[in-house]
């Protein structure tokens, strides 16, 4: 079998700035988050999410959730893995151009493309939680009265809201920020780690990996007890830009993934994605956070190879949802913490029905009128620096930095 010829950019013509099939992986990313709360509505997925291994399925439809692939549906913290890769692939792209920017500029602009839809989420969010709620609801979901408005409100949010603390006097505000808050704290370093990429491309991308895996034990192993135990959490902290990086590495080297991927009429990007799933699938009992992130990676590597994906992944809809996932994502658990609260905690089957079709049409009201007035001010930033010197490959097809 003859490998296939590489379509040099499917469906992309030399003026197109953005990768098409990327902008529907996103919203395919963005629909299964959105069910993944939706269903945590119901107590026995909030107990699943909690404790999985004592959770017994009741019916066909949880047995199908719980204990078969159908599961990675609605696996939500898998789906936001998933958004840290594509991340960190979109943030490299004008370093790998040979088109960088400034640490300055930079920071400007994903400040004003993240930060101003947030804060104005969380402040609909607190005055929500004013208005309806405020109190634990019996018999509703374990997400609700743990993560969810099942607590007053007090002024310690301030802080924690407005300086991305994200500690508990804010973080049940609306639960699924949490991702944002770790992506505005590797944003501070991403410049200084593809910085290292662009000079010693693959080998740079290596001994980043290796030294981010390396600095928890090495902090538990050479400071003092009572030090390492301080910051016990560095090993969860680095995971972060792990991720990010394995995002950079499918960008740096895309030519060859779509070289290889394409082979045999796309069933080598195929096969990708089905591996990738599968590691998406299976609880690792070592390492899984870190199987997670190859799977992802394996993922948006087989979105960009495989002429079959590509093509599902710029079906309209997709690409709709695509466009509107940053707003989709942030709004979401607001609107479903309101329904738990106005069905006092047993929300029925046509609610759960409803509220995708809700969420969706309310965040597309919030990427018109805040969303986008907000990414038109980022675009004032991203120009890039002056010239670097020679892009690492060409510059055919270019994500805009969302």
């Amino acid at each position: 079998m003859s490998p296939a010829r590489t379509p040099p950019s499917p469906a992309v013509n030399g003026h197109e700035r953005h990768i098409k099939s990327l902008d529907g992986l996103r919203g395919v990313s963005a629909l299964l988050v959105l069910f993944h709360h939706v269903l945590l509505t119901q107590p026995d997925f909030g107990r699943f999410e909690w404790n999985s291994a004592h959770t017994r399925a009741h019916g066909l439809f949880e047995w199908l959730m719980f204990d078969t692939p159908f599961r990675i549906l609605w696996a939500g913290q898998d789906r936001a893995i998933l958004f840290f890769v594509l991340s960190g692939f979109v943030l490299s792209l004008p370093w790998l151009h040979g088109r960088p920017r400034t640490y300055g500029r930079f920071l400007l602009n994903r400040f004003c493309r993240l930060y101003p839809p947030y804060l104005i989420v969380m402040i609909i969010a607190a005055i929500g939680v004013m208005l309806i709620g405020g109190q634990h609801i019996p018999g509703a979901s374990v997400w609700f009265n743990q993560l969810g408005w099942s607590r007053p409100l007090s002024w310690r949010a301030v802080p924690s809201a407005v300086f991305l603390l994200n500690n508990g006097s804010s973080n049940w505000l609306d639960e699924s920020v949490w991702s944002l808050i770790w992506e505005a704290r590797v944003v501070v370093i991403f410049p200084f780690l593809i910085w290292v990429i662009t000079r010693w491309k693959n080998p740079g991308i290596a001994v980043i990996l290796l030294g981010l895996a390396s600095l928890h034990p090495l902090i538990m192993l050479l400071l003092p007890h009572h030090i390492a135990a301080a910051l016990r959490d560095t090993g969860t902290a680095m995971l972060y830009p792990e991720y990010f990086i394995l995002g950079v590495a499918v960008a740096l080297n895309q030519n060859t993934v779509r070289s290889w991927l394409s082979r045999g009429w796309g069933i080598a990007g195929l096969g990708t994605l089905t591996l990738g799933l599968t590691m998406f699938w299976i609880q690792w009992p070592e390492q899984n956070a870190r199987a997670d992130g190859i799977a992802a990676m394996l993922i948006l590597a087989s979105a960009l190879g495989s002429p079959v994906l590509d093509h599902a992944l710029r079906a309209k809809f997709l690409l709709f949802l695509g466009r509107l996932s940053y707003s989709l994502y942030l709004i979401h658990v607001p609107i479903i913490l309101a329904i738990i609260i106005l069905f006092h905690g047993k929300v029925p089957l046509l609610a759960c029905l409803a509220a995708p079709m809700l969420c969706i049409g309310v965040a597309e009201l919030f990427r018109r009128h805040v969303e986008a007035p907000s990414a038109s001010l980022a675009l004032g930033f991203a120009k890039p620096a002056a010239p670097a010197g020679a892009a690492l490959y060409p510059a055919t097809r270019e994500v805009v930095p969302e």
